[in-house]
């Protein structure tokens, strides 16, 4: 980062001293060097390299840069979500992995979501309800918040007991909805798995709906074929409870012989889905 130049430094003290303070900013800013849109492609190189601890961390420390200049961004709240669930899932060497660090995510989701003043209207006019006409006021500039929300908060009942937290399901499942809406390509993929998942999740005593959940999970998995935690969670959560064990076997064991490298973009993913897979194989034995 550069070094402020003294007139620069004269300046942010006449900030200090409530003088000037917008040109202040303006010139601390234009001292920096890269753009922000520089900054955040070189953000973006760091996620798609997440498997790597150090890149990943190296990421989480550039945003902490960013937001100290820019404040609370959908762009870099989007891509914070996206690494707090990267170190919850990918990272995590407890199985399952802290509830903790999804809840991080989804709060800082939600920090993103809640700055849509039309989505905060229509919920604080409902007492709260996220129905599907508050969903609705999400816009694209929160698409990618919306994602990780729901992928966070996803993530959190699947490892809590669903029958504990089963008024969080519907809204998921809502806000799930709207995600496959907002997204495309690979991001709609895993918008699809969460829709199915968030309706494999209802605990029995609530009738979940498994073969919607499939439906969602197979169009899911047609869609982003690379991410093998769609396959995972299809075996899991769908062809588990409904007992089909030559699907289950099959989708597990087509898992495994895929290279978690062959996914590209979710290969840190993919080698959790790996242990997963494993681990569920091993169960049924």
């Amino acid at each position: 980062m550069l070094r402020a130049s003294s007139a620069v430094r004269f300046w942010c003290l006449a900030c200090l001293l409530g003088l000037a303070c917008g040109g202040c900013a303006r010139l601390e800013r234009r001292s920096r060097g890269p753009s922000f849109e520089d900054r955040l492609a070189q953000v973006d190189a760091l996620l798609f390299l997440r498997a790597d601890p150090a890149r990943l961390e190296e990421a989480l420390v550039q945003l902490d840069e960013l937001m100290l200049d820019m404040g609370d961004d959908p762009r870099l709240l989007s891509r914070l979500a996206m690494a707090q669930h990267a170190l919850a899932y990918g990272h995590a060497v407890a199985e399952p992995p802290p509830l903790r660090l999804f809840e991080a995510g989804r709060e800082t989701a939600w920090r993103c979501i809640y700055q849509d003043p039309a989505f905060e209207g229509v919920l604080t006019s409902t007492g709260g309800l996220i129905s599907p006409a508050a969903a609705a006021r999400i816009g694209d500039e929160h698409a990618r918040c919306l994602l990780w929300l729901v992928a966070n908060w996803t993530r959190w009942l699947a490892i809590r007991d669903p029958a504990g937290f089963a008024i969080d399901l519907r809204p998921v499942q809502v806000l799930a909805d709207r995600a496959v809406e907002l997204t495309a390509g690979d991001r709609r993929a895993q918008a699809l798995g969460l829709a199915g998942l968030s309706r494999a999740l209802v605990p029995e005593a609530y009738g979940p709906d498994l073969n919607q959940a499939r439906g969602f999970m197979l169009r899911a998995i047609e869609q982003g074929p690379d991410n093998l935690t769609l396959s995972v969670d299809l075996a899991e959560y769908v062809y588990g409870p409904l007992d089909d064990r030559a699907s289950f076997r099959d989708t597990l064991e087509r898992v495994l012989a895929t290279p978690p490298e062959a996914g590209g973009r979710w290969q840190l993913e993919n080698h959790r889905a790996h242990l997963r897979a494993q681990a569920l194989l091993e169960a049924q034995r």
